[in-house]
């Protein structure tokens, strides 16, 4: 068995980080910080750290084929649009 670890340098301290998903198609991987309710998104292409807001708290972000992210909140799941905000 071989195990490696990612380290993300300049990634934000999270009080409980969690959810880790690497998205092979965006070269990028996804976690969350369940009680200060964010999702970050840490591209290895650009080595850019991207971070998005959510209403509640929030447990997973998930791509989807069409380029948005299914987010697992508090009371239910819901389709994320990062370019626009949009949460449905």
């Amino acid at each position: 068995m071989t195990c490696a670890a990612v380290v993300v340098a300049g990634a934000p301290p999270c009080i409980l980080g969690e959810g880790p998903f690497w998205d092979e198609a965006g070269m990028r991987l996804l976690w969350v910080d369940i009680v200060v309710r964010r999702v970050h998104a840490y591209g290895f292409r650009d080595q850019a750290l991207t971070t998005w807001d959510t209403p509640s708290l929030v447990s997973a972000a998930i791509p989807t084929q069409a380029g948005d992210l299914m987010l697992a909140l508090q009371d239910g799941l819901y389709r994320f649009r990062p370019e626009t905000g949009e949460l449905r």
